[in-house]
């Protein structure tokens, strides 16, 4: 465990949720989810709490009630007896439509391409309710939704379209041949994720249908088929995909949502008059099972561990609590829409000394250890390809995990976009012995490097106590459920694991690339706090020895003709600077302004073969910009000095060579 930067990542995690409940005193059924210890019984009479910061060891003589010794708590303060410790059952999900006196509904807006997948799927299983108008417009099959549209309008390779009582734009990939006002054509989901368009329904679909994209901040077509305010049941299937792409916003509610998966008629979906899709979970507040009498200093003690430890029962009335939505394409702008990345919402530069001081530290503790990503990755891939991994179901797990890690960082192609989103958007994660002891439903780069570390840490404790071997590779077999596709881990695969993992450090190599993604989101945090909106990241791309680091630094800032002015609401240029490694062509710094739809490019190569190479792409360039509905004013490159990193290095690190 030393391997893992515990202590830091709870100091950035306690650090984020205190800015995040900045104002907020009130006590939700997700604030106590905060406020959880495990409870264990020792000799003597004494209870032991364990919390995500720490341990705390309390006498039990004044216990009232029953507590089960490895059972997780909520705890809160009496609000009438502060020196009474109050032990309820953790947060539970209530079925769907029923309600309790001591129960929370929770609303959850759901981003706007999670939310086409699951209608798709509610659709093809006859769960979502079709608006009378429609249903005689409407084909659904297999996951795929078709539905006849009429042309309002036609310019250039925009489309207008009217969809009931509503208008739907589209962005063809070329001016159509032949199409008219008034005339019907077939709008198509995919169960790719895509729209497609069909000029001609009766022609065949392979002879007259192109991929349409549609603006970001137009409601989905989906949306417009479904009978408003109307509660849509879950299935099993819309579960699933609600678990493996779950985006940063429905972090907070993984506890609960894994819940689903046993029964899932305990969640349901809302389309509202405004096309909005919500998640509605219906919650029990816990129910109290014990108490103990503290002392004052066991008290400030427990709060010392538990900083939002509430000092109140939870309120016995139900009532409705709309959680921060996160940025998706519902009702925002192209530029809006990547606002997370770089500012989120909750985090408020009025944040005490304390969580400076937290971020501080992590900060100087991440960047002392800080290695190349890429050179990281490449160790660990080296690890996983060792010959000693042949027992065929491990290697199976193994293979899967590997493929998860490089099919979530960028490769060139047009998937880029959504991987690079969701890697840069991924939360910082608490590393403690619950999460990493715990099946993790997190998908992606990181999901993938949490998984292996827990595979890592249950073949190194195999290694050091065979005796336990078969029981911690059916536990982990367990864990692995999810991301495995059904193959288990046998005891043998794990001991054959573990000589890898200690050949390669693969321990110290994941920690090492999770240490990466938690400093950059903490030096984005402390940006916040400083008033500047900037984030930093830097990750590895590319195969093999070919791999190699690419830096982003995006910054946020009035336009040039504004800045001056002291009321600028939120009109906002977006800067990228990008620094890249061409293989054997060098270093490219590549610098971008985006202000509305106006894009200004400037690229600085580090010789004349690069240069040439960067000015023959650029009308290639030009024109994929255009296709997106961006234009570019300015671009040009030149010969110029490629610095070394992109990043503010604020603390003094010092390195000696031997």
């Amino acid at each position: 465990m030393s391997d893992i930067l515990l202590s830091s990542q709870r100091q950035l995690t306690l650090a984020l949720k205190q800015l995040q409940s900045a104002g907020n005193a009130a006590t939700t059924g997700l604030q106590q989810q905060a406020s959880q210890a495990m409870v264990q019984h020792l000799s003597g009479n004494q209870l032991l709490l364990q919390t995500q910061k720490g341990e705390l060891q309390l006498p039990g003589r004044t216990i009232r009630g029953q507590l089960s010794a490895g059972q997780i708590y909520t705890l809160t303060l009496d609000n009438k007896d502060t020196g009474k410790l109050i032990f309820s059952t953790p947060p539970g999900l209530l079925q769907s439509g029923r309600s309790d006196v001591n129960s929370t509904t929770i609303s959850q807006l759901i981003p706007k391409a999670l939310a086409e997948v699951i209608l798709a799927q509610s659709l093809s299983e006859s769960l979502a309710p079709v608006t009378d108008k429609l249903k005689q417009s409407v084909n659904v099959e297999h996951n795929t939704v078709a539905l006849s549209a009429k042309v309002i309008a036609a310019q250039g390779t925009r489309l207008t379209l009217q969809l009931a009582n509503t208008q739907i734009d589209v962005q063809l990939p070329r001016p159509p041949l032949e199409l008219s006002k008034g005339q019907i054509v077939q709008l198509r989901y995919q169960n790719t994720g895509e729209w497609a368009l069909t000029m001609e329904p009766k022609a065949p679909a392979s002879q007259n249908t192109v991929k349409v994209t549609m603006p970001a901040n137009q409601v989905s077509p989906l949306t417009v088929l479904i009978a408003k305010d109307k509660t849509i049941p879950l299935s099993q299937s819309s579960v699933e995909n609600l678990l493996q792409k779950a985006p940063p916003s429905l972090q907070p509610l993984l506890p609960l949502l894994n819940q689903l998966r046993t029964m899932p008629d305990a969640g349901a979906l809302n389309v509202t008059h405004s096309g909005k899709v919500n998640l509605l979970l219906t919650m029990t507040n816990g129910t109290e099972k014990a108490s103990i009498s503290l002392s004052d200093t066991q008290r400030q003690s427990l709060q010392q561990l538990l900083p939002t430890l509430a000092g109140q029962k939870p309120t016995p009335n139900s009532q409705v609590i709309t959680s921060q939505p996160a940025i998706s394409g519902q009702n925002l702008s192209v530029a809006q829409q990547n606002a997370d990345l770089v500012s989120p919402q909750l985090l408020k530069p009025s944040a005490d000394s304390t969580t400076n001081q937290s971020l501080q530290l992590l900060l100087r503790r991440t960047l002392a250890i800080q290695e190349s990503p890429a050179l990281n990755m490449s160790k660990v891939e080296q690890a996983l390809k060792d010959s000693v991994i042949n027992q065929p179901d491990t290697a199976k797990v193994v293979q899967q995990l590997t493929q998860q890690l490089n099919q979530s960082l960028p490769k060139g192609t047009e998937q880029d976009a959504v991987q690079l989103r969701a890697l840069l958007s991924q939360p910082a994660m608490a590393l403690t012995p619950l999460s990493l002891t715990t099946s993790t439903s997190q998908q992606g780069f990181i999901g993938g490097l949490v998984t292996l570390l827990q595979l890592s840490l249950a073949a190194r404790q195999a290694r050091n106590q065979p005796a336990q071997g078969e029981r911690l590779a059916e536990r982990i077999s367990g864990m692995l459920e999810t991301v495995s596709g059904g193959n288990r881990v046998s005891p043998r695969g794990l001991a054959d694991f573990a000589q890898a993992e200690q050949r390669h450090q693969l321990i110290r190599n994941l920690n090492l690339l999770l240490a990466s993604h938690t400093g950059h989101k903490a030096s984005s945090a402390e940006s916040q706090l400083q008033g500047q909106d900037s984030f930093y990241y830097s990750l590895p791309v590319g195969q093999d020895s070919n791999r190699k680091d690419i830096e982003l630094l995006i910054r946020r800032e009035p336009p040039p003709d504004k800045k001056n002015q002291q009321q600028h609401g939120g009109d906002k240029q977006w800067n990228l600077t990008m620094k890249m490694d061409i293989g054997e062509l060098g270093g490219l710094l590549a610098k971008a302004r985006l202000y509305d739809t106006q894009l200004e490019l400037d690229f600085y190569a580090a010789n004349d073969k690069l240069k040439d190479k960067v000015i023959a792409f650029l009308p290639h360039l030009k024109k994929r910009f255009e296709a997106l509905g961006i234009d570019i004013n300015h671009s040009q490159c030149q010969l110029g000095k490629i610095p070394q990193h992109l990043q503010q290095r604020p603390y003094q690190v010092f390195e000696t060579q031997a």
